[in-house]
């Protein structure tokens, strides 16, 4: 159940930021200001997990963040006027206590997240679980949905045995019953089981609807071909409405080297994998353009980020690059740092924050300008207080600039948006 809201935060209130106390370095790029307010989110001194909540999760002015409160793991919804808290919830099967909150699906005030085969559904007003479920089946990490349905990975059965193929299921988020099933096909005559060091199946699913149909589109890929390598990496479109196959197998990548998930915004379907960027027709499966992204030899773990017809991706060991999503042309690239979190964007600009040095990045989407390099305020008391995990950015109410929330497991600081 949620936790008692009677936990009172630290809350240190701060003047509204002004251009003049903000501090630059050489290059004019802002390395510290002053924050709008400031809340614990750990009651002793261990650290909360920040990568507990990955991503932006927000509701009626509010943000959801990880904390920490008598050594156990909560989510906490905190209001983007002051900090305050509103409610707590740690609702866990009792085997259950600490996992992280990476894909899920926000419809209204509903949040529907899992962990393997545990998924929890709650009410984002009164932090009240709505429903709860412990089942046999053992669903990846992917999340996605639509109206009332989930598109989830299906990997293993109840004895723990993986399945013969990589199916996507759909989860009617109503009461979190598996509804049905799909597999694209899989080539399965050159393959290394699990257990030897192989790599299973794999279907991964997202959703969007046109001309009142559902369609689903599908990154799977072949079993292992030999150990420790990857199957060919495939594109497919599923009709979930008509229940029929659009097409299957369009190839994102060769064997050998993964393909991460897939990203897709309007007519296109977005791929990545080691240092290359790739886009594809959502209808046809054909691919447009593959981009490889210079000097960024390692995953694109943070994702890829698709906003005002550019594609943003940012390698893990420190190059960000923006490309125009029609030509694949690279349109500029910099200097970053590595392994990052998802990248957000508000207004013009991209937010992030950084693995390689554990600050607030801000950089400007048109130039690729460096605009912030905030370092955590907390650092001077305790050296592991980097910022980490989450980097929540929220659009302001009305005429209101946005806010930019970050954790370092001991306090969240919020941030007034650059625009």
């Amino acid at each position: 159940m949620k936790g008692s809201i009677h936990y009172v935060a630290i809350l240190i209130l701060f003047a509204a930021c002004s251009k003049d106390e903000s501090l630059k370095d050489k290059d004019g790029v802002v390395i510290s200001r002053p924050h709008i307010w400031v809340a614990t989110v750990t009651d002793d001194n261990e650290r909360a997990i920040n990568f507990f909540v990955k991503r932006t999760i927000s509701y009626d002015n509010s943000v959801l963040l990880g904390a920490r409160k008598q050594g156990k793991t909560l989510l906490r919804m905190i209001s983007l006027k002051d900090g305050s808290s509103k409610w707590e919830w740690n609702d866990f099967f009792k085997y259950y206590t600490s996992f992280w909150i990476d894909y899920h699906y926000k419809n209204q005030n509903e949040l529907t997240f899992f962990d393997e085969n545990v998924l929890y559904k709650i009410d984002l007003v009164s932090g009240k679980t709505i429903y709860r479920k412990n089942q046999s089946e053992n669903y990846g990490i992917s999340i996605n949905g639509i109206e009332n349905l989930i598109f989830a990975t299906y990997l293993i059965d109840n004895n723990g045995a993986l399945r013969g193929g990589g199916y996507v299921v759909a989860v009617d988020n109503k009461n979190l019953e598996t509804i049905d099933k799909f597999k694209p096909k899989y080539d399965t005559t050159r393959s290394v089981s699990f257990e030897s060091g192989g790599y299973s199946y794999s279907g991964y699913g997202v959703p969007v609807k046109q001309n009142n149909e559902i369609l689903v589109a599908i990154k799977s890929n072949d079993p292992s071909p030999s150990q420790g390598v990857q199957g060919n990496q495939w594109l497919g479109l599923y009709n979930y409405t008509k229940k029929e196959w659009v097409y299957e197998r369009e190839k994102i990548h060769e064997e050998g080297g993964g393909a991460g998930f897939i990203f897709v915004d309007k007519d296109k379907v977005f791929t990545q994998g080691l240092a290359w960027v790739g886009c594809h027709d959502l209808m046809t499966g054909t691919r447009k353009w593959k981009t490889s992204i210079p000097k960024g030899g390692i995953h694109l773990s943070a994702g890829l980020l698709v906003a005002n017809d550019k594609v943003y991706a940012n390698s893990d060991d420190g190059q960000l690059a923006c490309i125009d999503v029609y030509s694949g042309r690279i349109l500029w690239q910099i200097r970053s740092s590595g392994t990052s979190k998802p990248l957000s964007y508000l207004n013009g600009v991209v937010y992030f924050v950084g693995g390689g040095d554990g600050k607030l990045h801000a950089v400007d989407a048109e130039t690729g300008e460096y605009l912030w390099k905030i370092a955590s305020p907390d650092l001077g008391k305790n050296k592991s207080a980097v910022f980490s995990g989450m980097c929540a950015v929220v659009p302001g109410v009305g005429s209101e600039k946005g806010k930019i929330v970050v954790t370092n497991g001991l306090n969240a600081f919020c941030y007034e948006a650059i625009r």
